[in-house]
This record gives C-alpha cells, sequence and structure tokens, in this order.
C-alpha cells in the first residue's frame, strides 16, 4: 500500500480492462466480416433493409472525400477556390504531429525554438500505467 492508494485495485482493474479490450476486438473482428457478408448478400438481393427482432438493419451510404494523390496541394486549393469552397482553403495547426516534434526535441535533450515557445501552450501529463502482465 502506498499512501491511500491500493495498488491491487488499479492492477485488478487494469487487468478488467485489458480483458474486456480482447473480447471487444474479437467482437469487432467478428462483426466486419459478418457486415462485409451481409453487404454483399444485401446488395446481390437488392435489399436495402431488413428488420429481425424489432431491429431494422440497412445499408448505410457515405461520402468521403479525399486529394487525389496525383494532385498537388496547390492545384487542389487552386480547384477548390475556383468553385466558390475559399474557406475550406486553411492553414491548420497539427497538435499531434507537433507534441510528436516537441516530444522529439526533448527525448534528444534539444530546446524547443524560441519562435515556437511564444506560439505554444507546453503542458506534461503524468500518469500510471501497467507492463508486463498480459492477463
Amino acid at each position: 500500500m502506498i499512501g491511500k492508494i491500493n495498488l491491487h485495485d488499479f492492477v485488478d482493474a487494469t487487468r478488467s480492462k485489458r480483458e474486456l479490450e480482447a473480447q471487444i476486438k474479437i467482437l469487432d473482428e467478428q462483426i466486419a466480416q459478418a457486415e462485409k457478408k451481409l453487404l454483399a448478400e444485401m446488395t446481390d438481393a437488392g435489399v436495402q433493409r431488413v428488420t429481425v427482432d424489432d431491429v431494422t438493419v440497412y445499408i448505410h451510404r457515405q461520402l468521403w472525400a479525399s486529394k487525389n494523390p496525383n494532385v498537388t496541394d496547390e492545384e487542389a486549393a487552386e480547384a477548390i477556390k475556383l468553385v466558390g469552397l475559399d474557406d475550406m482553403i486553411k492553414p491548420k495547426f497539427n497538435a499531434n504531429t507537433m507534441s510528436s516534434y516537441i516530444r522529439e526535441l526533448d527525448g534528444q535533450g534539444r530546446p524547443i525554438p524560441d519562435p515556437l515557445l511564444s506560439v505554444l501552450s507546453i503542458t506534461e501529463k503524468f500518469s500510471v500505467r501497467m507492463v508486463g502482465d498480459r492477463k
């Protein structure tokens, strides 16, 4: 026992969480396989929806757009501007990429460049984790 914190509670809860995550992973794989087969069967049969046990299962269509890999960012931005969608072209700050860069500098013992210090908010997060026991 460390202070008022019972380490066994932490270890037990972490083990339980890992077991549930493993079960979820198996279920996700089963669902993905069943979905693939069901989608093919429904499509072949021309069925858009079916109800079983008061649950309606249906084919959901969703469109996604990404930049053609044969086009430069500048070409894509120009085409988007040509159709009046200028507001979709914005420089973006990517927090994950910047955090990775800051961690890399820290790991190498290098200082954060002064211009970045004036525009970034850098925080440290501490947590307790468990390794070694794969139950």
